[in-house]
């Protein structure tokens, strides 16, 4: 009996001991799994019922300096159709899809309601076959039906009121692919200064790539969860890590860039020129307010395809004359009144000649530099440096025409300014033929913007100035960073030496080869450029040739610096004064009569308020008519001004004939216009600006009486 129940304890003794050992062996399996494999099968378990899907950050917008959008991130839409009888059932498919099929027709207007209705019925019996991994069937109805491609926002929000589509993805299976697209809103104006994305351009370029970090933002993601039938719904409305780029301000101007391609793009098809620049910037701060690039395709048209204004570094021709003079002056052997030949002269062994072959016999060097003599102004640089090349070479390092910019747009042109100790740094080493070349525009490399930087700096008094492409960089409409004028150097040559050249670029557009500039309404300084493109490599081809205009206005008081290049024409014209100047006057002329503010130049008797002249009262007053701001009376015997009060409405305000209008400050050119349009007769003691008049401005006078006006230099 006793043997009974001790094997009784043996065989439970066993089974309690398999149970323990596959307990443990649970366990420990149970431990290797949660820490050992536990990151795998977590990973895997994750993938398939969540996932993390990428959210793309908004690209930021680009804007001009007058609040216009040049480029911005529009959503368009692809929508598709989830036809299974699974999502749209029967009844609903049946009932409407003849309406559907009308709403698409109307909305396509491309193929017929009865097209669209075929072709939804025949996605609708497709059969989707099995599943071969489940061995079920799949069902019936196309899962991703093409109802539209890349609409807008509108667009979409219409179709989602269609039929069946207006129940939504899950019982009407509507689907909608979203994505971003980068769009230009004034297409070619600027586009080579915008440039384009990354994501849009392999290597991107322009203003989009030097600010691309700020403009991209950060992409974030968004976690979903696997439903069914390979639907994902998001876990939440949030999006992780997701920022938005930020917008930045750009400094052009639209308006004025629109007219600055316009004159330019005229410009070149006139004269059958390969392509062309026109650059406008602010002086005092260096803001570029307009950059146009343009060539010739060979279909004759002319596009925006590279930025030869930043990027094209080329021998300038006689608007390098500026600097030439400067180091003549610097130098102090001889000054403006200094007697030059002109016509031809043999300087270094070679033969020197104008392009006006009998010369203009012997002129003062100012005379010479308005004329563009290349005779006067090589026998000028003979005088100060036929024994120092390098202190001539040096002075142009001072004034700093050897560096590049550095500016935020990449691609810039490297400047070349030889000299006889750098030879080893350069293709065609100083010679003795040198000092005549660089006196004459040759044998130097500058691009435009580079060529205007410097001149900018004669008409910001000797102040070198950064260009400024951006403003400021924003968000939501709130200012971040606003960025501030770089002064690259505080002078380029003594305060000397910078009026005398301002007096010869004056002289240029009086009474030298830009003549035709002298006209205007206000007074224009600069330089004419024509430069032999092609002449160390002519052989049996024609002459080929750079025409440009460099200057800034008003050339009293300077505002804006605007340089014009043009290059080859072909239509037997080549000066610049002829080719590139109209373009430097249209410009000009449009900034002056849209953008130039003069402060307080009349007072409106009843408010005392800062008013702003027009430059063309006739055209104000037909505008008033037409929109009724002012009585005939007014207009008939007023003159129109502008003022902004009341909350920002324009109003026209009117100057009665029976009081004196205030001119000073005015230039005594639009002075008198307005004096003698009043009704006084005006006589003039100086010239420059108008410091004192002999009337009060307010009082009354009588037709006819004389005011004098004493000017700020007698």
């Amino acid at each position: 009996m006793s043997e009974q129940p001790n094997n009784i304890r043996w065989r439970l003794g066993v089974v309690y001991l398999c149970v323990l050992v596959v307990a443990f062996a649970i366990i420990w399996q149970m431990l290797v799994v949660y820490y050992g494999e536990g990151d795998q099968w977590r990973a895997s378990m994750k993938t398939k019922t969540v996932r993390e899907v990428e959210i793309v950050a908004k690209r930021g917008t680009i804007y001009s300096v007058d609040s216009c959008i040049l480029v911005m991130t529009k959503s368009i839409f692809t929508v598709r159709m989830d036809l299974h009888e699974s999502v749209v059932s029967k009844d609903t498919f049946d009932y409407y899809v003849k309406a559907l099929a009308d709403s698409l027709a109307l909305l396509s207007r491309g193929g017929s309601a009865t097209t669209w209705l075929n072709n939804l019925k025949r996605a609708r019996t497709i059969d989707l076959g099995t599943d071969l991994k489940t061995k079920k069937k799949r069902g019936r109805g196309e899962r991703d039906f093409l109802i539209a491609r890349n609409i807008d926002y509108p667009t979409l929000k219409r179709i989602e009121k269609f039929p069946i589509l207006r129940k939504g993805r899950y019982s009407g299976g509507l689907l909608v692919e979203e994505r971003d697209q980068r769009v230009h809103l004034y297409n070619m104006l600027a586009a080579n200064t915008i440039g384009y994305s990354p994501e849009v351009n392999r290597s991107g370029k322009g203003l989009e790539l030097a600010y691309d970090p700020i403009l991209a933002g950060k992409n974030g993601f968004r976690i979903e969860r696997k439903i069914a039938n390979n639907v994902w719904r998001p876990i939440s409305n949030e999006n992780y890590e997701l920022k938005d780029g930020k917008d930045i301000v750009t400094t052009i101007n639209m308006q004025v860039q629109d007219v600055a391609e316009s004159a330019l793009q005229r410009c070149l098809e006139q004269n059958a020129a390969d392509h062309g620049c026109a650059i406008l910037m602010e002086v005092a701060t260096g803001e570029i307010r307009a950059i146009a690039t343009l060539k010739r395709g060979e279909d004759g048209k002319y596009r925006e395809v590279y930025n030869y204004a930043i990027g094209e570094s080329s021998e300038p021709g006689s608007t390098f004359k500026l600097a030439s003079l400067i180091a003549i002056l610097e130098e102090g052997k001889i000054d403006t009144n200094f007697i030059v030949p002109t016509g031809s002269i043999v300087l270094g062994g070679r033969k020197i000649q104008d392009s006006h072959e009998k010369g203009w016999g012997k002129v003062s060097l100012k005379r010479a530099f308005a004329l563009s003599s290349n005779v006067g102004m090589a026998y000028a640089a003979e005088a100060s440096f036929n024994r120092n090349h390098q202190r001539y070479c040096d002075y142009f390092y001072a004034m700093r025409l050897d560096k590049p910019l550095g500016i935020d747009l990449k691609g810039e042109g490297l400047p070349l300014i030889k000299s006889p100790n750098k030879n080893s740094t350069v293709q065609n080493p100083w010679s003795g033929w040198s000092l005549y070349q660089t006196a004459m525009g040759y044998e130097v490399q500058l691009t435009p913007l580079q060529l205007l930087t410097f001149y900018n700096a004669v008409a910001n008094n000797g102040r070198m100035m950064k260009p400024m492409f951006v403003r400021e960089i924003q968000s939501g409409g709130r200012t971040l960073q606003t960025f501030q004028p770089t002064i690259l150097q505080e002078r380029i040559c003594s305060n000397r030496t910078l009026t005398k050249v301002q007096e010869c670029l004056e002289e240029v557009v009086q009474h030298g080869t830009a003549h035709s500039l002298s006209k205007s309404a206000f007074k224009i300084a600069g330089k004419t450029g024509t430069a032999q493109i092609n002449y160390k490599e002519r052989g049996g081809e024609r002459w080929k040739y750079l025409a440009s205009f460099v200057g800034y206005f008003p050339a009293d008081a300077p505002l804006y610096t605007c340089a014009v290049i043009v290059s080859n024409p072909t239509k037997n014209r080549q000066y610049g004064a002829e080719v590139a100047a109209p373009v430097f006057r249209e410009i000009a002329d449009k900034v002056y009569s849209t953008h130039l503010r003069v402060e307080k130049v009349l007072p409106d008797v009843a408010t005392n308020s800062p008013l702003i002249p027009v430059s063309n009262a006739g055209d104000v007053r037909l505008l008033f008519s037409q929109i009724r701001c002012l009585q005939e009376a007014d207009l008939a015997n007023d003159y129109p001004y502008w003022s902004s009060k009341n909350n920002g409405h324009i109003m026209g305000h009117t100057v009665r004939a029976n009081l004196v209008p205030n001119v000073k400050g005015m230039n005594v050119k639009d002075a008198a216009y307005l004096l003698e349009k009043s009704g006084l007769t005006v006589r003039i003691n100086g010239k420059g600006a108008v410091v004192e008049q002999s009337i009060t401005a307010g009082s009354a006078y009588s037709a006819n009486q004389t005011i004098w006006l004493r000017l700020s230099t007698n």
